[in-house]
Parts: structure tokens; C-alpha cells; sequence
């Protein structure tokens, strides 16, 4: 009996296949160490521009910003960043905080 359709031989390769699970966590970690090496930088351009002229307030926390996205550790201090200075603004209630540090304070401290 022959058969009804022609089969085509499978293509073999040498090189194994890689499994979708290795691609994914390859792709997060070159992620992980793009974030890492981009943050890291800005923290220490920062940390240059305490002594040297420049918004060293700013870029820092920035920094920190660009590293939690991926890290813990660095989530962990913009926290407590963000409520050591919603608790300096809140010994001062009639005192304006600045546009730009509004973005450091927590959302249910964002008042104008």
C-alpha cells in the first residue's frame, strides 16, 4: 500500500534548540544589567555633582529611580527617601514644596 502523501524528510541540526524558557530568562537578565550599569552611573554622576557644580538632589534619586524598576535594595531606600522628606514637609504645612520635589513625595503627599 502506498501512502496518500509525500512526507518530507525532517530537517537535523547539529546545534541543539533552545528552549523558550532559556531565551526569557536571558533576555531578563541582559535587562537586568542594562538597568543596572545605566543606574549606577547616573548615582555616581550624581555623586560627583555634590562637590562639583550641578543638581546633585535631583540625579541622585533619579538614579535610584532607574535602578528600582529592577532591584529591591534600591526601591527600598527611594522609599525611605521619599518618606524622610514627606516627613519634613509635613513639620512645615504652610511651606510650598517645589514642583520638582513633588515627584519624591508620595501621591497622598503631593499637595501643591
Amino acid at each position: 500500500m502506498q501512502p496518500t502523501h509525500l512526507e518530507s524528510p525532517t530537517q537535523e541540526s547539529n546545534e541543539p534548540a533552545l528552549p523558550a524558557a532559556y531565551v526569557g530568562v536571558a533576555s531578563r537578565f541582559v535587562r537586568r544589567a542594562i538597568v543596572f550599569v545605566l543606574g549606577i552611573s547616573v548615582v555616581l554622576v550624581g555623586i560627583v555633582m555634590i562637590v562639583g557644580p550641578g543638581p546633585a538632589v535631583v540625579v541622585i534619586p533619579l538614579g535610584l529611580g532607574i535602578l528600582a524598576t529592577e532591584f529591591l535594595w534600591a526601591r527600598r531606600i527611594l522609599h525611605a527617601v521619599q518618606q524622610r522628606l514627606a516627613a519634613g514637609h509635613a513639620l512645615l504645612p504652610d511651606w510650598r514644596i517645589f514642583r520638582w520635589m513633588r515627584v519624591f513625595l508620595p501621591k497622598k503627599d503631593r499637595r501643591a
